[in-house]
């Protein structure tokens, strides 16, 4: 494995950015190989290389930010069929990223109220067992609403807040693996 970063702040330490590029190599790794007769094999070696670059931090007093973003690049480097050398590595998207921001309210009216919001992305991707058709990308957003009184927060998190289907990876055109639908969670906290 080879690789290296930077990490930096900006406005006095309130936001936060760090930036890594790194390049892997695996050997001797097992792969599915069928539905119809479940069994592994062994692939001579796998490669990725890529760019990751994260953000995090205060922009103004009461919201927070986190972004990040990944370029990844990995790719069959020896394999049992000559022809799937150098061919993209199944279920691994070239980019992916992810948004999350969060408001809370400071004023003394509705001190302790909390609002978030952000989203998933990850690009097209290529099924485990199938080269003849791709995963399309997808976006989903979320969204939470806080209220902290007293070391007491309560938390209400929509998940795909658009209920999008979508698919997380697949083995064929025949067993894809959708993602999870519109779906609420409701935390309570207590911090002493």
């Amino acid at each position: 494995m080879r690789g290296g970063g930077i990490k930096t702040e900006w406005l006095g330490g309130l936001l936060k950015a760090s930036m890594a590029y790194y390049d892997v190599r695996s050997r001797n790794i097992l792969v599915y190989t069928g539905l119809d007769k479940p069994a592994l094999a062994q692939r001579g070696a796998e490669g990725s290389h890529g760019l990751e670059v994260e953000v995090s931090g205060r922009i103004l007093p009461g919201w927070q930010v986190m972004a990040g973003y990944a370029y990844t690049d990995a790719r069959i480097t020896d394999d049992i069929k000559q022809q799937n050398i150098g061919l993209r590595k199944e279920n691994t998207p070239w980019n992916s990223g992810s948004l999350w921001t969060r408001y809370d309210f400071r004023s003394a009216v509705i001190k302790g109220l909390g609002l978030g919001a952000g989203m998933q992305y990850r690009g097209e991707r290529i099924p485990w067992l199938s080269r003849a058709f791709l995963i399309p990308g997808y976006t989903v957003v979320d969204a939470a609403i806080y209220y902290k009184v007293k070391g007491i927060q309560v938390a209400v998190n929509v998940n795909n807040l658009f209920n999008k289907t979508y698919w997380t990876g697949a083995y064929s055109f025949f067993q894809l693996f959708p993602g999870e639908p519109r779906n609420v969670q409701v935390n309570v906290t207590y911090q002493f």
